[in-house]
């Protein structure tokens, strides 16, 4: 039921859906019929792209079946809305921090006036939501406990036959009964920062385990949405800076990124209040050693040197090179097809390591987002297409990665880097043709 592949047996599990309305009774079980609405939507979604006939039809039939409730139009809401959003946790569409966010606040608004849809929303997220959507999940089951009544069913659930809601009731009682302890926090996360909070106290954090070394599933969307706050306002009011050279532009990205990093502190550090030790200690900080005599034609260079400490007994120092240029405008709303970029720097770079990037400074197009492209990939991108002086945009976009991506899985996630003293002496301050700027950012995380 929580996953149902491309290449399923469709009629098959039509027919397992409809033995199962057969002995439906919506006015007992409201919640037993959001699960089947939910099917049923996953179904219609995936009948409709195979092109069957009587994919409305059936679908609905299924929201006839539940109409004699009072709530009914909230039910076939909700079923529509975690059919879209739920597949999105696994894909390149994941949702960001701000659109989960409001999306918790809309079905709170919705479903937590009367007791039966709060019963059944309850029942239906944790044991329908999959494990990539789990966090969301408790969250948005901890916003709808409003009453004693609330608790005692969120008990009752915790005798679930399904393995899944027994786990993640634990987990949502845990922080229930720690916030009647301590009584300052409110029971529906408003922010970020808030949801960081509940999910640790209840000890919910371990269940995803994260992508990179920090293992740790929130603390990366924390950053990965810090980033992309900053690539995204930074993208999208490059058309009002777009003529002024890349050294300007470049400074004032890494500003906005230091700030943000002080923002990162900040959040990080309201995690005291619950008693837990601060899990990362960020710091960013960069200079610029750029020669007086105006813009270049090559663009400007930068080097991240990321230095990171585990417990006081691992650590590693790597640099990364990397060569910022910016896409020049021709005319009003138009922008040049190539991104001006000698062959010749992209071989600099190469041979001074072989772990070097391309920055491209753009203007929104599919994402507002600015492209990290490694630099053997566009040596192959201007062998391909014959120059020697560009790039063309959409090849650099086809295989660029965001800003945001970049430093957090590739850069602070330890999959990037250069560690040979030849290029970590490059940033220092009387380096002999040293990097235009120098980016340093720490890392100290506590071992568990």
């Amino acid at each position: 039921m929580a996953s149902l592949p491309e290449d399923l047996a469709l009629d098959r599990h039509r027919l397992v859906a409809d033995k199962c309305w057969e002995h439906l009774k919506p006015q007992e079980d409201p919640g037993l019929a959001l699960v089947l609405l939910w099917v049923e939507e996953r179904l219609f979604r995936l009948a409709l792209r195979r092109g069957l006939e009587d994919v409305f039809e059936r679908r609905n039939r299924a929201r006839e079946r539940v109409g004699i409730l009072p709530v009914a139009e909230a039910l076939s809401w909700l079923a529509e809305e975690c059919a879209d959003l739920w597949p999105r946790f696994e894909t390149e569409r994941r949702p960001g921090a701000d659109e989960l966010a409001a999306w918790r606040k809309e079905v709170t608004r919705r479903v937590v006036k009367k007791p039966v849809l709060r019963k059944a929303a309850m029942e239906f997220f944790l044991w329908c939501a999959p494990d990539a959507a789990a966090s969301e999940a408790e969250l948005v089951t901890l916003s709808l406990v409003k009453t004693t009544t609330d608790r005692r069913l969120l008990r009752r659930l915790g005798e679930h036959p399904s393995t899944r809601v027994r786990f993640r009731v634990r987990a949502i009682h845990a922080w229930l009964e720690a916030g009647a302890e301590q009584g300052t926090e409110p029971q529906t996360p408003a922010t970020l920062t808030g949801a960081l909070r509940h999910l640790r106290a209840s000890g919910a954090m371990t269940l995803g385990g994260g992508r990179t070394w920090l293992r740790d599933r929130d603390l990366e969307e924390l950053l990965l949405g810090a980033f992309s706050r900053v690539e995204r306002d930074f993208s999208a009011r490059y058309p009002q800076h777009c003529r002024e050279d890349e050294a300007q532009l470049v400074t004032r990205l890494l500003e906005d990124l230091r700030h943000e990093f002080e923002s990162i502190r900040s959040d990080l550090g309201l995690l005291l209040s619950q008693g837990q030790p601060v899990p990362l200690e960020l710091d960013l900080r960069f200079r610029q050693g750029l020669a007086s005599g105006g813009p270049r034609p090559s663009g400007v260079e930068l080097m991240f040197v990321l230095s990171v400490e585990v417990d006081a007994f691992l650590k590693t120092r790597r640099a990364v090179l990397v060569r910022a240029r910016k896409l020049e405008p021709w005319g009003e709303g138009q922008w040049a097809p190539n991104l001006r970029l000698g062959r010749e720097q992209v071989d600099g770079l190469l041979g001074l390591s072989e772990s070097a990037y391309c920055l491209f400074l753009v203007p929104p197009s599919l994402r507002a987002e600015c492209w990290m492209v490694p630099a053997r990939l566009v040596r192959g991108l201007m062998e391909a297409q014959g120059s020697l002086s560009s790039v063309s945009r959409e090849g650099a976009q086809r295989v660029a990665r965001s800003l945001a991506q970049w430093m957090t899985y590739d850069l602070l996630g330890l999959w990037s880097g250069d560690d040979r003293p030849a290029v970590l002496e490059r940033a220092g301050e009387n380096a002999e043709g040293g990097p235009d700027f120098v980016v340093e950012i720490s890392v100290r995380k506590g071992g568990k």
